[in-house]
C-alpha cells in the first residue's frame, strides 16, 4: 500500500516501494476479452440452436444435411452454445482447464 504523497510530505515519511501486489495481474484485459467474447459467441449460438430446433423461417426450406437434421444440428449448437458460455465464465474466474478450454474452442471452426 502507498503513502499518498501529502502525507509523505507532512510525516517526513520515506516513499513506500511499490511491491508486486500494487500492479494488475498480466494479461487480465486479455482474459477479459476472451471471457466477453466466449460467452458473445455462445449467446449467439444458443439463439441459433433455439431458431433452428424451432424450425425458424430464417434457415433454408428443404435442405440435405450429410448428417442428422435441422433439429439435430439445432440441439448440437445449443449445447455448444451453452459449453462456450460455460467456458467463457470459467475464464472469467481464471480457471485454467477453462483457459485451454478456450483455446481450443477458438481454434474450431465456426459454423456461421
Amino acid at each position: 500500500m502507498t503513502v499518498p504523497q501529502e502525507t509523505q510530505r507532512q510525516t517526513g515519511a520515506a516513499p513506500a516501494r511499490q511491491t508486486y501486489d500494487d500492479y494488475p495481474e498480466r494479461g487480465a484485459g486479455w482474459l477479459l476479452f476472451a471471457g466477453t467474447m466466449l460467452c458473445l459467441v455462445g449467446t449467439l449460438n444458443m439463439i441459433e440452436g433455439i431458431a433452428a430446433i424451432d424450425n425458424a423461417h430464417f434457415f433454408h426450406r428443404n435442405t440435405n444435411y450429410i448428417a442428422g437434421d435441422l433439429n439435430a444440428w439445432g440441439w448440437t449448437t445449443l449445447i455448444l452454445g451453452v459449453a462456450a458460455i460455460l467456458v467463457g465464465l470459467g475464464v472469467f474466474a481464471r480457471n485454467q482447464f477453462a483457459r485451454w478450454l478456450g483455446v481450443v474452442a477458438a481454434s474450431l471452426p465456426s459454423s456461421g
